[in-house]
């Protein structure tokens, strides 16, 4: 095994099934490591059954419930971000985004262009400044 976490799945994992042996007719509630479970899977043990049946209760739900794994707490829903309203006072190819970042961006065959996430407005719109000014460089446009 390369890491613990392969090491701690592969000891939770239940053993293959014994050739030759019979499947148990019913699959058990009961908890893994409870009293009930290891009563359980003595007497299995003593008819000669396998050991773990597909249907055995596994942390904490049935695997007839749906679950193989115990349920994760569902987080509430949060209402969508809508998208930042225009600011007047930011500089041309700035945009503000969410989280309180700054978005620089040009316009090139009508499309915009996003160029990146910016902490400050005057990164972003240094930016959007030299992208423009390459665009025109390219186009032999003067900025």
């Amino acid at each position: 095994m390369e890491n613990s976490t392969e090491a701690v799945a592969h000891a939770q994992a239940e053993p293959p099934p014994r050739p030759g042996r019979p499947l148990p007719a019913r699959p058990t509630e009961a908890l893994p490591g409870s009293p009930e479970k290891v009563a359980v899977l003595a007497a299995r043990a003593a008819l000669r059954l396998q050991l773990f049946h597909s249907l055995d209760r596994k942390d904490g739900h049935s695997a007839r419930d749906g679950y193989d794994v115990a349920e994760r707490p569902r987080r509430e829903l949060q209402p969508r971000a809508t998208s930042p309203r225009p600011r007047p006072d930011l500089p041309e190819g700035v945009r503000s985004g969410a989280d309180g970042c700054f978005v620089a961006f040009v316009h090139v065959d009508g499309r915009r262009i996003v160029l990146g996430n910016f902490r400050t407005s005057a990164a972003a719109a240094e930016t959007a400044r030299r992208a423009r000014a390459l665009l025109a460089k390219r186009e032999g446009v003067p900025v």
